[in-house]
């Protein structure tokens, strides 16, 4: 369970960064166009080691087309697009708030697919661990949380949560015989193909910006990153040790996020993130056990 627990941390590290740069680049480039090129720039890094496994998984990749290319459009065509939109009309703490929703979303899918019961410590750890975000998220005042205001752009975000769980629960009922990478590449080639043609448009309609030195930086980390590396690390977390706990692992996005703004943009570190942190982490370790 270690090995598996440590990928989903680790997905979700890389995670972190990946909406920091979604805020970076909102001026630089449209939801479209940088979904289009992180995916692709994913593609890239991955394709030249995973030839020889794609030849060989052909034929289960085309028995299950529909799975495959049902996985892409969630994962590459449809959730982060969502996400990047969603940004662009809501403020940073609406998103950090509703991607609380995230884990429950995963956990409550997975006792309806898996028909397993919702145990009392499960629940308990689901609550526990959303305090913690609260808490993370708000600064510990209660002001800021009842002072929130609704935007166009949270309802998108909560479409976009519950697409990331039913992304998961496909990934843990993924066929046996499709290994990791050659499922995680043709996903990626399935929904590339998908979102080409609205990217198209696009740059025919509207025309696309060009990329400047610090946007290609950012799509090269989202790229290799927050696409490849980090959706083989979280397909495997939940082959290895399920889509429940590899969900409660995802309450550290807001974690490492603060992190890094600690380390990289010198924030100071509050009591209330002190707090945050033992929740967050209390209600993990309780989901594992259960």
């Amino acid at each position: 369970m270690a090995a598996g627990t440590a990928l989903a941390v680790v997905a979700t590290a890389i995670w972190s960064g990946n909406f920091i740069v979604a805020r970076v680049l909102r001026q630089s480039m449209s939801p479209v166009e940088l979904d289009f090129w992180r995916w692709l720039v994913g593609l890239a890094a991955l394709l030249p080691f995973s030839l020889r496994g794609l030849r060989a998984d052909w034929p289960a990749i085309r028995r299950h087309w529909w799975y495959v290319l049902v996985s892409g459009v969630i994962a590459v065509s449809a959730f982060n697009t969502l996400i990047y939109f969603a940004g662009e009309t809501t403020p940073a703490i609406n998103l950090s708030l509703l991607a609380v929703a995230s884990p429950i979303f995963l956990i409550l899918l997975t006792a309806v697919v898996d028909r397993r019961r919702l145990t009392w410590l499960r629940a308990a750890g689901l609550v526990v661990g959303a305090c913690g975000v609260v808490v993370l998220v708000t600064g510990g005042s209660l002001k800021v949380l009842t002072s929130l205001s609704f935007h166009e752009g949270d309802l998108v975000m909560l479409v976009a949560t519950v697409l990331f769980a039913v992304y998961s629960a496909l990934v843990r009922h993924k066929p046996a015989e499709l290994r990791d990478r050659s499922f995680l590449v043709a996903s990626m080639i399935a929904g590339l193909a998908v979102i080409l043609p609205v990217y198209l448009t696009q740059a025919v309609t509207t025309g696309v910006k060009p990329v400047h030195a610090g946007a290609f930086v950012g799509v090269l980390y989202v790229g290799v990153g927050a696409s490849a590396l980090s959706y083989l690390a979280w397909n495997r977390s939940i082959a290895l040790i399920g889509t429940a706990r590899a969900g409660f692992v995802y309450y550290l996005i807001p974690v490492f996020t603060g992190a890094e703004a600690v380390v990289l943009l010198g924030a100071s570190v509050s009591v209330a993130q002190v707090v945050s942190l033992v929740l967050i982490v209390g209600g993990i370790v309780m989901g594992s056990w259960s």
